[in-house]
């Protein structure tokens, strides 16, 4: 099989030298492919010449092909027996060069694309230092990390954040441009959706152009974050850990396979430690469990919570102790695990970012004092959803009236009486309430909120997500292309509220909020967002950019802390835990501190199910 492998690259490369010449892309394309053959059988010298040629052939015109190029230097990286300093700089430099001069003009979603396909170099490269292992690898490591995990969503919020802070009419057509954005789900015409596509994308770069000629703009700097600054963030007590997960072969009698790995930062710290932690296999055995959700979760985070712990968290168990802080950013499987429940009798307070690198971004200057102002919605009318005609998108539709005939989205009579709670525990601390419950808790209701008079919104509701192999994706797509709706979870994930009558149903109050709609709003400044719902924490998860749900969809829309839940939550329950948060908070905790000390009052009258599913997310 082998043989007959390089008897083909062989026989393309003659044939590309009779029809192109060996100055052409296409030889150089070929001559890299059969130099990673023979970096994979382990003829690194025959591998070398090859890649060599190639590199020597491209690189008076690298500029014009820097796709290939970069690829070209990491199969040389993969030939190389000894470490070549001068060749890592060398692909970092182009890889981040790369990235720096395409994300000034792309748009967000031309963003997220241009990382998912530079993400196989990144892992390619950061798989590379995990092997080679050694303080300086380990440096190189923890600034890539900072560099790309949500590199296109901290690149969207610095862009939404220089904005809210821009001359009004830069406001005012950046606002137009994410209702224009929404308007596309709702065209119908084939024509006029390419047509309407087009005109986005221009006036997105567009804005841009000016933008860049602004002497107060300064674009997004991936690498503008060290590990060295995030250490000096830290306090004596305090440690940073960065969870990835690569693929890797970790010895010559392994297959590839996908291994967790941390990188520890302590205020002493002199390099960042890197310790491997679990296998994601053994993570999946572990969390297939059988049952319910709630037979499930109480064996996970009670019965066997001691051999959970042991799987993902045992190998830092000793870089811990004495420390008062940890603050967290995790990767892959992660996503799905309560940390709050599984590390709730740890001696230290696990605080969960989507990067560490957030440590150090500059804090706003303080505003007015806050008011305890609170806006909130429960009791939504469900059954007004029914008798809407116009909906987000087709299918979540077909899904959401298929649930509420069913009973999945049966009414929440807690929710009521979750809110009314919370109403009298801000009336009893002068603080500011508006509320909204029955059909004025409605989607039009939350669209039309003025963030400035609010510090807090809590919605006690349904959240959905559906994923991507759901049978509603059998149905034909009437509103867009059915791949592009399919791939993107931030249209099937979301929460529904009612539908107003005396505003009618039209496309903003359709009671179907989705999180790519949540996405394109403005809650900057607002402290933070409850998501009393179920499974709103959820979503696909996309490489380093995490989870594509609602949590995403906040974060872009600029809420600073959010909680949010991993699976279906009791509202009874539920109702019970944030009466005993909002307790907390009104009396000046804060939302860790608050939501940390529900959990532990609650552990003791019930079973992890019922209150460990809500995680802060900071």
């Amino acid at each position: 099989m082998l043989q007959e492998a390089e008897k083909s690259y062989s026989t393309a490369l003659g044939v590309v030298i009779d029809k192109a010449g060996k100055d052409s892309y296409q030889y150089v394309s070929v001559l890299r492919q059969l130099g990673n053959y023979y970096n994979q059988i382990g003829d690194n010298k025959k591998a070398g010449e090859l890649i060599g040629e190639a590199q020597t052939i491209l690189n008076p015109v690298r500029s014009e092909n820097k796709d290939l190029y970069n690829d070209i230097l990491l199969s040389s990286l993969a030939s190389r027996n000894a470490v070549d300093e001068e060749l890592l700089n060398e692909i970092e430099d182009q890889i981040f060069d790369q990235i720096a001069s395409n994300f000034i003009f792309l748009t967000e979603e031309e963003k997220e694309s241009f990382v998912s396909k530079t993400e196989k170099r990144i892992i390619f490269l950061n798989s590379y230092y995990v092997r080679e292992n050694g303080p300086e690898f380990a440096k190189r490591l923890y600034n890539n990390i900072l560099a790309t995990k949500q590199l296109a969503l901290n690149s969207n919020q610095h862009l939404r954040r220089f904005i809210s802070e821009a001359p009004k009419n830069i406001q005012t057509e950046y606002h137009q441009l994410l209702k224009n954005k929404e308007e596309i789900l709702y065209t119908t015409n084939e024509e006029k959706l390419r047509s309407l596509g087009s005109e986005i994308t221009k006036q997105e770069r567009d804005l841009k152009s000016k933008l860049v000629t602004m002497n107060s703009y300064s674009p997004f700097e991936p690498k503008g974050v060290t590990w060295d600054q995030v250490r000096d963030s830290l306090e004596t007590t305090e440690v940073a850990i960065e969870i990835i997960n690569l693929p890797l072969k970790l010895s010559h009698d392994d297959g590839e396979e996908v291994n967790y790995f941390a990188l520890v930062l302590k205020k002493e710290s002199e390099y960042p430690e890197l310790i491997h932690l679990f296998r994601e296999k053994d993570l999946e055995d572990f969390m297939n469990k059988e049952g319910n959700v709630q037979e499930r979760m109480d064996v996970m985070y009670g019965s066997q919570k001691t051999e959970f712990l042991d799987i993902i968290w045992q190998p830092l168990s000793h870089e811990l102790v004495g420390s008062s802080n940890v603050y967290l950013s995790i990767s892959g499987l992660l996503h799905m695990v309560s940390f709050p429940a599984l590390m709730l009798d740890q001696p230290y307070e696990i605080h969960l970012l989507g990067s560490t690198r957030d440590l150090i971004i500059p804090t706003p200057a303080e505003g007015p004092e806050k008011e305890n102002r609170i806006a909130l919605f429960g009791d939504a009318d469900f059954e007004s959803i029914e008798q809407s005609d116009v909906r987000s998108f087709s299918t979540v539709d077909n899904k959401i009236k298929k649930g509420l005939e069913s009973g999945l989205f049966n009414d929440l009579q807690y929710t009521r009486q979750e809110v009314d709670t919370i109403e009298r525990i801000f009336n009893s601390a002068n603080g500011m309430v508006s509320k909204w419950v029955g059909k004025k808790a409605s989607e039009k209701t939350f669209r039309d909120l003025n963030k400035d008079n609010y510090d807090i919104i809590h919605l006690a509701t349904h959240g959905f997500y559906f994923k991507k192999n759901s049978p509603v994706f059998s149905a034909t797509f009437d509103v867009m292309n059915q791949n592009f709706l399919e791939d993107n979870s931030m249209f099937r994930s979301g929460i529904l509220l009612s539908r107003d009558d005396v505003h009618g149903a039209g496309k903003n109050n359709d009671g179907i909020l989705t999180a790519y709609e949540i996405s394109k709003m403005d809650f900057s400044g607002l402290d933070l967002m409850v998501l009393s719902a179920c499974e709103t924490a959820s979503g696909d998860i996309s490489g380093g950019e995490g989870v594509f749900g609602l949590q995403r969809a906040l974060k872009l829309a600029g809420v600073k802390d959010q909680i949010v839940s991993l699976w279906q939550v009791p509202d009874k329950e539920t109702s019970i835990l944030f009466k005993i948060f909002y307790g907390n908070l009104i009396k000046g905790h804060s939302p860790y501190h608050s939501l940390s000390m529900a959990q532990h009052e609650m552990a003791r009258k019930y079973s992890p199910f019922y209150w460990a599913g809500f995680v802060l997310l900071e």
